[in-house]
């Protein structure tokens, strides 16, 4: 098949390029014929090992490329491009995240083909504008209103929207018209083969052997919410479960976070 993945940005090793970038790889080792569209790459720091096994076209920032918030608008930007610079046709338009189903929908008009949305998180303008967090929030309700219905008639123009699990697809469905469905993300195997080096990562950490080590991987953020990790560990440990929690990843974007996770330990 010719299958066109969209992101709006692939300009770090975060955890939703990786997702679009590996499976862009795997889908080129199967024999499809894979295009990467995004309207900002940085080759160097976005995963450049594995980036290099397929095509990646940067299309270049819209009009107006100083503007940087509000994110819809620069969003919206940035789809008008891509959609208008792009003139090959291909089978499946993959788009990844918001606003890149924007992009994928007007494409598909435009060339035809089918819509597939890996959307993972719902977006949180209907959230906004029903339940502000702040009387500034209060403010700007109307302006949520009216992104959420934008959002909304597009969102009904995609064929499948994909996610990966029964929360966020429920979640979805109750604001949201269309197809939905769960596909499970699963570890790069490239990454996380079998038959690691146990005894040595532990002696690494200076766990004991008898332990039970639970790992968290990604990128700290605060909406995460580790430090419940960490109290619910603490909790198991106080009942004589010995028990370790490590936690790896980058706290490039949100590196105070960090720094208030260990003021808990």
């Amino acid at each position: 098949m010719d299958i066109a993945l969209i992101i709006h940005e692939a300009l770090i090793e975060g955890g939703g390029e990786r997702q679009c970038v590996c499976l862009a790889r795997a889908l080129a080792q199967h024999g499809h014929r894979v295009t990467l569209y995004t309207s900002a790459y940085d080759r160097t720091n976005c995963f450049p090992e594995i980036c290099k096994h397929f095509t990646i076209k940067d299309i270049g920032r819209g009009p107006l490329p100083w503007i940087k918030k509000p994110l819809f608008v620069r969003g919206y930007l940035d789809m008008l491009r891509l959609a208008a610079a792009i003139e090959n046709k291909h089978e499946i338009w993959n788009p990844h995240h918001w606003p890149a189903q924007w992009g994928a929908v007007w494409l598909k008009r435009k060339l035809g083909g089918a819509v597939v949305w890996m959307c993972n998180d719902v977006p949180d303008c209907h959230q906004n504008a029903r339940h502000p967090r702040s009387l500034a929030d209060g403010m700007k309700a109307p302006l949520y209103w009216s992104y959420y219905l934008y959002d909304r008639s597009q969102n009904r123009k995609v064929d499948l929207t994909m996610f990966l699990s029964n929360w966020a697809a429920s979640e979805f469905q109750k604001i949201y018209p269309g197809r939905t469905c769960v596909v499970r993300s699963g570890a790069d195997p490239t990454r996380f083969a079998p038959g690691g080096n146990r005894t040595g990562i532990r002696a690494r950490f200076a766990f004991a052997e008898e332990e039970f080590v639970l790992l968290w991987l990604g990128i700290f953020m605060p909406h995460r919410r580790l430090e419940d990790a960490i109290a619910a560990l603490r909790l198991v440990a106080e009942r004589g479960v010995k028990i370790r929690l490590l936690l790896a990843g980058s706290d490039r974007s949100y590196p105070e976070y960090l720094s208030s996770l260990k003021t808990l330990v």
